[in-house]
């Protein structure tokens, strides 16, 4: 009878287990970055394309909020990729940043778009590409985070 037990919860556990690993995987976010130089703090000017839409409200709003000056182009070039955008353009400030980002999947259990997200921030002066970053996530906001988090570790 202990035997007989055993055998039903043997199944019902790596049925448990394959639940819980599909509602936790595809939730899971990743980012990846390098960094190569630091940020003056002393000139904290960053050209950013113009508009509000997708990630440029929470980064712009949070670059402000850290004593950021936005400088904005309206002269960008845009390509569409499908569900997301890719966006490059001339830099006058200090900094630059260059991104793209686009829709890669639907979470199976929220049914939220998983985003994925490159950036970089580009010393104009020099040319050299201080931060890369890269991450996919459901929520926008927690990439632009974790940019800013970035940004605040390597500007001195």
């Amino acid at each position: 009878m202990i035997e007989f037990s055993r055998m039903n919860k043997e199944p019902i556990f790596s049925f448990a287990a394959a639940i819980t690993a599909a509602i936790i995987i595809p939730s899971c976010s990743s980012s990846t970055s390098s960094v190569d130089g630091v940020i003056d703090a002393s000139q904290k000017t960053i050209s950013i394309t113009t508009g509000r839409g997708g990630i440029l409200t929470p980064l712009k709003a949070g670059l402000r909020q850290r004593g950021w000056i936005i400088v904005s182009r309206s002269l960008s070039v845009r390509e569409d990729k499908g569900d997301g955008q890719s966006v490059s353009h001339p830099g006058t400030a200090r900094y630059g940043f260059d991104y793209e980002w686009y829709k890669y999947d639907n979470d199976v259990f929220t049914g939220q778009p998983i985003l994925n997200f490159d950036a970089s921030i580009i010393d104009n002066q020099t040319g050299r590409e201080i931060i890369s970053f890269s991450a996919h996530h459901t929520k926008q906001n927690t990439c632009v985070d974790k940019l800013l988090k970035l940004v605040d570790e390597n500007t001195k």
